[in-house]
Order: C-alpha cells, then sequence, then structure tokens
C-alpha cells in the first residue's frame, strides 16, 4: 500500500473534490436536474394486448393459457421480453381495472 508523504496535501485535495462536486450538483438541481436515474426500463404495453388479456379471461381462459398464447404469438412483455408468465398476464388484467 503506498504511503502518503503529506497527509495534509491528500486532505486538501479531498476537500477540493468535495467542494466540486457539491457546487456541481447544486448547479445541476439550479438547471432542474431532480437526480440519479429512472428506476428500471420503462413499461410500455400496448391497449390491444392488455384488452386480449381482460377479453380472454373474461371469456373464461387461465392466466397460464392467455400466457402460453402471447408466447406463441410472440408478443412481447411490457419491457420488451419475450416470455410471458401467468403472473404477470394476471397483473396486466388487474392493472386494467385500476
Amino acid at each position: 500500500m503506498p504511503t502518503v508523504e503529506n497527509p495534509s496535501a491528500a486532505q486538501y485535495e479531498r476537500e477540493l473534490i468535495s467542494a466540486r462536486t457539491k457546487e456541481g450538483m447544486a448547479q445541476r438541481k439550479v438547471d432542474g436536474w431532480a437526480g440519479g436515474r429512472p428506476a428500471g426500463r420503462p413499461r410500455v404495453l400496448d391497449e390491444d394486448v392488455r384488452g386480449q388479456i381482460v377479453a380472454a379471461h373474461t371469456a373464461g381462459r387461465g392466466w397460464s393459457a392467455i400466457a402460453r398464447e402471447l408466447n406463441d404469438a410472440q408478443v412481447p412483455t411490457a419491457r420488451g421480453g419475450a416470455t410471458w408468465h401467468p403472473s404477470t398476464v394476471q397483473a396486466v388484467a388487474r392493472g386494467s381495472s385500476r
């Protein structure tokens, strides 16, 4: 491990970095930046798919059967995935009633 010959120089550099970081963050806040990244990927599901799920379940098909149908038709999920799961289909259907 390297040793620091002048610990006060290292402390001074840390303080400079801290001050520059705080100034930069304050400026970004003034510019309207809320901070951080958006959580997760955007969830965009075509309303036709949502309607198809609700209609299929209303017609009496189970969540697993609907998921199989969507997978066979290669319908992408809300996050762009390729595989529908029964719990995902159920969540989409329940979310549409809110």
